[in-house]
């Protein structure tokens, strides 16, 4: 139930006009989303920012399967938007909030990022911690020579578990 929380908490924090309207509307926002999350989850629901327009790729942190399937269930993300967090769990575990830097090389390897694309990356930490930051890219992105993924990223997306 803490972690819905943290969720609701996420999405008025990137929400795009939250910090115009300042810092109690946010706070409003929250309480509002948490009221109707116990009673009814469809207005909650209402509350949630579309995310796949603000951002053109997402690194969510991939704790494990539950922490995926939570965030794109909470979040409302596509199945291609976690591709990159379910293919890093599979191919290096759980490494704590790094893993969001794993899914950045995953698309760089992919070729997916382009010149003035928006990277959100979003990653918890123990208790009632979230760290988020968004990058925009520079230039047209494709891999290093020292990127993990290489020699590897052209078996995914694969089917995982």
């Amino acid at each position: 139930q803490s972690f819905k929380h943290l969720l609701l908490w996420v999405r008025c924090m990137v929400s795009p006009d939250a910090w115009a309207r300042g810092g109690w509307a946010c706070r409003y926002v929250y309480r509002v989303a948490w009221a109707y999350s116990g009673g009814n989850p469809k207005a909650a629901a209402a509350l949630v920012p579309d995310f796949q327009r603000a951002f053109e790729h997402m690194c969510i942190h991939s704790g494990g399967k539950a922490v995926i399937d939570t965030v794109a269930k909470l979040l409302g993300f596509a199945p291609a938007v976690v591709e990159p967090a379910r293919a890093t769990l599979h191919r290096f575990g759980n490494t704590s909030s790094s893993l969001v830097f794993y899914e950045l090389a995953y698309f760089e390897a992919k070729r997916r990022v382009r010149a003035g694309d928006r990277l959100w990356m979003l990653a918890f930490g123990t208790g009632f911690k979230a760290c988020s930051v968004v990058w925009r890219a520079l230039r047209d992105s494709g891999p290093d020579a020292d990127n993990p993924w290489n020699g590897c990223a052209h078996r995914y997306p694969a089917a995982l578990p």
